[in-house]
């Protein structure tokens, strides 16, 4: 997958979560099906880059992060 067609997604880490690796962050935070790969971890927040699947080729980057993070997530992601 080309980086024009990742999307990268900031978590913050929620109370409970900070000595957890960022990969098992990611793995819980993430929607089944969506592909990623954790960037960075910046100790109290996890860089998190998506794919774009299809359906999504073209739509807003928020669009994207809402959908592939779980909804009981929704609360920790950032955007810049």
């Amino acid at each position: 997958m080309t980086s024009a067609n990742r999307v990268e997604i900031r978590i913050a880490r929620p109370i409970g979560y900070d000595d957890v690796h960022p990969e098992l962050l990611a793995e819980d935070a993430m929607r089944e099906g969506w592909p990623y790969e954790v960037v960075h971890d910046h100790g109290a927040v996890v860089v998190v880059s998506v794919d774009r699947i299809e359906g999504y080729e073209r739509a807003p980057l928020k669009a994207v992060a809402t959908d592939a993070i779980k909804a009981s997530w929704q609360q920790h992601l950032r955007f810049e």
